[in-house]
């Protein structure tokens, strides 16, 4: 049975491990500009939210997100056991941002599969971003 949980910042080193772990591997695949430890420290100090699923009581999932203007929620980081299909894990994620009472989720991501996916999963592009080159 999955049980979804939010972890407060008084917990968050029962969990590190599992997290960091998987933040690393989640950066071998995409590389992102952030570091583990940015992260521990904004759940830390409050400013991010970090949820957790377990089967029974392993862990086999995280989001860590942020209640941002106009009541979005923004992912900023997660992972789920790659068995469990997208729609589970996106459901997972409405529901915490409902419980936030947020109407909105963002997230933003450099892998390419992602466009197609969150299309698939209702998401509308509204913010198109150029870096350039200095």
């Amino acid at each position: 049975m999955i049980t979804k949980k939010y972890i407060p910042p008084s917990e968050l080193k029962t969990y590190w491990d599992y997290i960091r772990l998987k933040l690393e591997l989640l950066q071998r695949k995409s590389p992102e500009p952030w570091i583990p430890e940015e992260i521990f420290a904004d759940v830390l100090h409050g400013h991010s939210s970090l949820w957790m699923a377990f089967n029974v009581d392993k862990p086999i999932a995280f989001i860590v997100g942020q209640v941002q203007k106009e009541q979005t929620f923004h992912l900023w980081v997660g992972y789920c056991d790659p068995h469990i299909d997208d729609y589970v894990k996106w459901h997972m994620i409405e529901e915490i941002a409902q419980k936030l009472n947020c109407k909105k989720i963002s997230f933003g991501s450099w892998r390419k599969g992602w466009s197609r996916k969150a299309k698939r999963l209702g998401f509308q592009p509204r913010l198109y971003v150029k870096e350039l080159k200095l």
